[in-house]
């Protein structure tokens, strides 16, 4: 019963933020979703009815509502308009593809892990559409749940099945040939400029020309971290510690990767991908342990270029 009524008022929810009415948005179903809503659900919202007798559509039409752009605000709405969404970039998409495929975790799984088994399938169907890119927008909370998720899972490993996977057949062994060899004198090494004792000397490895310029971001008013987010010690990077983080690498000309690779203390977890995310603005919120380290290690490095 509390699914219920939880489930309506998202729908709701939905409508007002949109800016849609029921038959409105009826309407629009019976255009564009024919096929995957029952035309008795489109009947009810022609009419202006909810939606309680067809609890097997709610999942497809909150799906649906929210792919949906932001509507204009109208006068008494219950909506609140600081709830901000995003357009969904190529960079995104890469992104979420990137990410399952690194972690081998399911769609499903993940959207159970954030939502809860009641109200998954919604989030799994979106996450679908982020993958392929045919998501417009998304929500931007939710966005990062996803995506914070993800980054918090280790790489998968690999084991082999012996059933599917035969070894070739071992070759004949040549017969041994009593040749003496000479050695090749191995060319003299370049020191390696990574150290892992001491960050303030991680060497500069970029160009001005290799670094792309800054992108904006989301608005970040209506971003706000979950209560689980909170808990683990995660902060919204604010828009001067956004700014903070490219001023330094354009100052250093010091990679994310070199950054962290030539550190012996940096905090664990730690990985150059993730900030490497902070950067293009696709992940908004950081663990305060690591924003930290990562602004205060960038500080204590010499300027090469200077601005």
């Amino acid at each position: 019963m509390q699914y219920a009524v939880f489930v309506q008022k998202d729908i709701q929810t939905e409508l007002e933020r949109t800016g849609l009415t029921r038959r409105e948005f009826g309407h629009l179903l019976a255009e564009d979703h024919r096929g995957r809503i029952d035309s008795a659900v489109i009947r009810t919202l022609l009419d202006g009815q909810h939606l309680s007798a067809y609890p097997q559509a709610w999942g497809d039409i909150l799906d649906i509502l929210k792919d949906l752009p932001d509507g204009a605000p109208k006068p008494g709405s219950t909506y609140s308009y600081t709830t901000k969404r995003m357009p969904l970039t190529e960079e995104m998409t890469e992104l979420i593809n990137t990410e399952f495929k690194r972690t081998q975790i399911s769609i499903t799984d993940v959207a159970r892990r954030i939502v809860g088994t009641n109200s998954f399938q919604a989030l799994n169907n979106r996450i679908v559409r982020w993958g392929k890119g045919t998501a417009e927008t998304v929500p931007i909370s939710e966005w990062q749940d996803v995506v914070s998720y993800l980054d918090s899972l280790p790489d998968a490993v690999y084991i082999p099945d012996p059933k599917r996977e035969r070894m070739p057949p071992a070759l004949p062994e040549a017969p041994e040939k009593h040749i003496a060899k000479i050695a090749k004198p191995k060319p003299p090494q370049k020191p390696s400029t990574i150290t892992n004792t001491d960050d303030s000397r991680a060497k500069p490895d970029l160009t001005l020309e290799r670094i792309p310029p800054i992108k904006p971001r989301p608005d970040l008013d209506g971003h706000r971290l979950s209560s689980s987010r909170k808990r683990l010690g995660y902060v919204v990077i604010d828009e001067e510690q956004f700014q903070r983080l490219h001023a330094e690498r354009e100052r250093t000309l010091v990679s994310v990767r070199r950054l962290v690779a030539s550190a012996s203390n940096a905090p664990a977890g730690l990985q150059s991908r993730t900030v490497d995310n902070w950067f293009h603005g696709t992940i908004l919120s950081a663990e305060k342990e690591h924003l930290d380290w990562v602004l205060d290690t960038y500080s204590k490095l010499p300027s090469v270029n200077e601005f």
